[in-house]
């Protein structure tokens, strides 16, 4: 990527970042004003009274939305003959988790992980087969959750609001969709390089020279090295169920943040934490193709909606704002650290090796 492009999607994502700043203060305060009684005294008073123990454990479990799938895609990679390590697999999942945060897609991260993959000398085919298997594993994670809560909870569904139960099964229906959908992508190395051929001859391609036979065998080596990788994916199933089981554990872990908060707050004896649980796995759902960064508004709305069924008012306007604070809010700017962090090194790191990052890895630089 040129200066001029690099330039352009900096100014894009501080676009992005700004605009979620401004949704994010806009929601809070939407939030807050269903609860005039609730007061900032009574949130610290709320948070310094509750169980160290118990606070803990939620601040784990959000760590772990990040580890899990860092986990996953080091896992995949290391199938695919790339042998990376803890920090850099937490690197690729932040990058992920960040960039999704505040942009309006539930995939945007991706380009991010796909960035840091290929600085660290991983081929472009094998890049494309590791995100796809993993957004393959996430989503048929998620569906298996909501399709799961239903049998298990099967009442909560109608206490929603008929605008939450149109989210709820328009989030459920795609995650299917695009769980078929990816798993065919998977099998179809020929549709992406046609496709990826056809990107080449467009005009803005050719002012660009990138139709040139240089970049034609590129996307003809990028797609060879993906239909192998492909292959082994498809072939040996274990890699899939294991990266399956994985995004399990971060959906359930990032889930399980609003229950830990409930038992700290000290009303473990209030409700059954299965129907909270249920209720915020619902909310994650529906607010998941909102074209929102990260779903804001949409998840604090089905969220609210669904805790005022089990709770008054003032509660679950509190639990709401603690537990969306502490499973998206502070897990983004913990993901933007590690990605700040990550960026840094990895420009050092090429800036001592004379290298540039492209899609098909790392390239050395021309003087």
């Amino acid at each position: 990527m040129d200066i001029k492009g690099k330039t352009m999607n900096g100014k894009r994502n501080t676009i992005w970042a700004l605009f979620t700043c401004v949704i994010m203060f806009l929601t809070i305060h939407a939030v807050s004003m269903q609860s005039r009684s609730l007061s900032p005294v009574d949130i610290k008073r709320e948070i310094l009274n509750a169980s160290p123990l118990w606070i803990m454990l939620t601040l784990l479990l959000m760590i772990g939305f990040i580890i899990f799938e860092g986990l996953s895609l080091r896992y995949i990679l290391r199938n695919l003959g790339f042998n990376t390590g803890f920090t850099q697999g937490l690197l690729y999942s932040a990058g992920d988790q960040f960039f999704s945060a505040i942009t309006p897609s539930a995939t945007g991260g991706q380009p991010a992980s796909a960035f840091f993959m290929a600085s660290s000398g991983i081929s472009g085919g094998v890049i494309t087969v590791c995100l796809l298997t993993n957004l393959i594993a996430y989503t048929t994670a998620t569906s298996l959750i909501g399709v799961s809560t239903i049998l298990i909870r099967p009442g909560l569904f109608p206490t929603f609001s008929p605008l939450s139960r149109l989210l709820i099964l328009f989030g459920m229906s795609a995650m299917i969709l695009l769980t078929l959908l990816f798993s065919l992508l998977l099998k179809k190395g020929e549709l992406i390089r046609r496709l990826l051929i056809g990107l080449l001859n467009t005009k803005p391609a050719s002012h660009l020279n990138l139709n040139s036979d240089m970049h034609i065998k590129k996307v003809n080596d990028l797609v060879a090295d993906y239909k192998s990788c492909a292959v082994m994916i498809s072939s040996q199933k274990r890699i899939l169920i294991v990266a399956i089981i994985l995004d399990l554990f971060q959906r359930i872990s990032q889930i399980s943040v609003t229950v830990s908060l409930h038992m700290a707050l000290g009303n473990s004896g209030n409700i059954d934490p299965c129907d909270l649980w249920c209720i915020q796995a619902l909310s994650q759902i529906g607010s998941n193709f909102v074209p929102i960064p990260g779903g804001m508004g949409a998840a604090d709305y089905l969220m609210l909606d669904g805790f005022k069924q089990l709770f008054n008012n003032d509660y679950a306007c509190l639990l709401q704002m603690m537990s969306r604070s502490c499973s998206f809010y502070i897990c983004t700017f913990l993901s933007m650290c590690i990605v700040t962090v990550g960026y840094i090194r990895t420009m050092i790191r090429q800036k001592e090796r004379g290298e540039k990052t492209c899609f098909y890895g790392n390239t050395s630089s021309i003087r």
